[in-house]
């Protein structure tokens, strides 16, 4: 067993471990349809966008949709995917996962090493809706299972694709955790860092490593990501290894997350009984069209609550409906009718792209955006595209305290794979 595995390391190193399955995911590669490739990008490389037959697309740990894609490894814990496929028919979608490292860049694993049992599955057995225009049916697939179970842990990527053509339809990004080590993590309170004046928090981390980390400044990676943008993962750079027994790592003041990230509600658990913030529902069309009252810059906006409606909560009943909802923004006065502006959220699965960009109109001096939206509970943001950058802050509006999500993340550069491996992780809620 041990020379095969030998065997199999060497075989490893001496390839390119480009298989034509990792090829099918290079297509995407951080891009996201329309635009160039965006450098601060919500989602993580290689990330495939859905088409808009796929929607209300939702991957957690547990049965709290808020809860982040992250389980310990061999713990029984399990993942539910799912999501509608708007279509009147049934269809099969074979799921595959990837391991990544920890800046989500290919690890070139052949799944042998790191699937335990088939290295793909199947969903099938949809839930169809009970309503039309649009029809749906709805996926549910949970995982690990007695099929498709992993043999190490890290990051990873759930590629959904057609069970027929094999063509990669979307991806999920989720992580397996080992828990070795401690973990404790601080955030330090940082002002006028920046021309928006944007409260700041600036996260440090101690990690107690285990034994068999022998060269923890070589071998430790720490990373902080924000309120589940995995593809903003900020790498701890800074280094203190003045005790044998840990590491503690922090990010620079430059590379310090904004305190004050806001995101503005949308609350449209039924079609019939709206909030005031809705000012139309137009039933002649279909699916039907929704119109909300306009959103201005710094006015009339009260920061929501640390909820799961930033990931999303779609109505899982199968009578649930679509709608087209008409999102409408008061043109900034420092910004040109040619600006680049979208409006994104959990029901564009939080991608910045042409089917969620806004297009202005003149008559109202507002960019406006209609977007398919499932009845439930969500949160977005309007952001500005300028080069291959995501500007979220300049049409977001201040505040001087919101609670705001961490999760640390350690990893340990395994040299027998090549490859990343999540030793442990800490979720922290500021105050």
């Amino acid at each position: 067993m041990k020379a095969l595995l030998i065997f199999n390391l060497l075989i490893l190193f001496f390839l390119t471990g480009c298989s034509t399955r990792e090829s099918l995911t290079g297509n995407n590669n951080g891009r996201q349809p329309g635009l160039p490739v965006l450098e601060n990008s919500f989602i993580v490389q290689g990330q495939k966008i859905p088409s808009a037959q796929f929607r209300s697309i939702q991957i957690y740990s547990g049965s709290n949709p808020a809860s982040a894609p992250i389980i310990q490894i061999g713990s029984g814990q399990t993942f539910t995917l799912r999501f509608d496929h708007i279509a009147s028919s049934t269809e099969m979608f074979t799921v595959r996962a990837e391991h990544r490292n920890a800046d989500w860049s290919p690890s070139n694993l052949f799944d042998g090493f790191y699937m335990r049992g088939q290295a793909t599955d199947f969903i099938s057995d949809p839930v169809q809706s009970t309503v039309v225009a649009p029809n749906y049916m709805q996926y549910t697939y949970r995982f690990p299972n007695r099929n498709f179970n992993f043999l190490i842990s890290g990051n990873y990527l759930l590629h959904i694709e057609d069970y027929r053509t094999g063509e990669l339809l979307f991806s999920v990004p989720f992580m397996l955790f080992e828990e070795r080590g401690t973990v404790e993590i601080s955030i330090e309170e940082l002002f006028g860092l920046d021309s928006h004046h944007f409260l700041h928090h600036q996260p440090f981390a101690t990690y107690i490593h285990p034994d068999f980390v022998l060269m923890p400044d070589q071998d430790i990676s720490i990373y902080f990501v924000q309120n589940q943008f995995w593809g903003r993962a900020q790498e701890a750079t800074i280094r203190d290894l003045s005790e044998s027994d840990r590491i503690r790592m922090h990010v620079s003041r430059d590379e310090a997350f904004p305190g004050s990230y806001e995101f503005r509600p949308l609350i449209m658990q039924n079609i019939d009984n709206l909030p005031a913030e809705f000012l139309e529902v137009r039933k002649d069309t279909e699916p039907p069209t929704i119109l909300r009252d306009r959103d201005v810059i710094n006015f009339g906006v009260t920061p929501s609550s640390m909820g799961s409606n930033r990931y999303g909560s779609p109505d899982s009943d199968r009578g649930a409906r679509y709608a087209r909802v008409v999102f409408s923004l008061d043109r900034p006065a420092n910004l040109s009718a040619d600006s680049r502006i979208h409006v994104t959220g959990p029901f564009s699965n939080w991608s910045v792209s042409d089917e969620n960009r806004m297009r202005y109109n003149r008559d109202t001096d507002r960019f406006e955006a209609g977007i398919l939206v499932k009845e439930g509970s969500y949160d977005y943001k309007y952001v500005i595209i300028e080069g291959r950058t995501i500007d979220d802050l300049r049409l977001a509006d201040s505040f001087a305290d919101s609670r705001q999500e961490y999760h640390t993340l350690i990893y340990y550069r395994d040299l027998q794979l090549n490859a990343d491996r999540l030793l442990n992780i800490r979720s922290d809620f500021t105050r």
